[in-house]
């Protein structure tokens, strides 16, 4: 997280300085509507190239890697079309597009997966990480 800490500081001073604040002045109000946390950009990100993976529009190598979920019987992540997310060994392999790409795909509600073409799923991505919890 040290390094996620980084770079919203960095974003945030962006901020700052394309609006034309103070130094010290609070950024959340001059990013919320345009930018997204650079958490929540890396989730943004991933997703896409999971789509773009999974509907032939990424490097075969990386299609390859975003196995649908196969169980026996019927069961709920089969039907909500949940794809695999490998186990790993250590945290560094934790890592790797084969488990946060599925992760983050499966973390997404089925209307939002269920996007037709690129476009709309960009707008649904957007209009998902936008919308505050309540």
């Amino acid at each position: 997280m040290y390094v996620l800490d980084r770079l919203q500081r960095v974003m945030n001073a962006a901020a700052r300085m394309l609006c034309g604040a103070g130094k010290y002045s609070h950024v959340t109000g001059l990013i919320r509507d345009h930018w997204l946390p650079v958490a929540q950009r890396i989730q943004f990100k991933l997703c896409l190239m999971m789509y773009k993976a999974m509907h032939g529009l990424a490097p075969a190598y990386l299609s390859e890697l975003c196995a649908s979920f196969c169980a026996k019987g019927r069961t709920q992540s089969s039907a909500r079309g949940d794809l695999v997310v490998q186990r790993t060994r250590t945290k560094f392999g934790g890592r790797a597009f084969v488990v946060t790409g599925p992760a983050a795909w499966n973390r997404l509600p089925c209307s939002v997966r269920n996007s037709p073409s690129l476009d709309s799923l960009k707008t649904a991505l957007t209009t998902f990480f936008f919308t505050p919890d309540i």
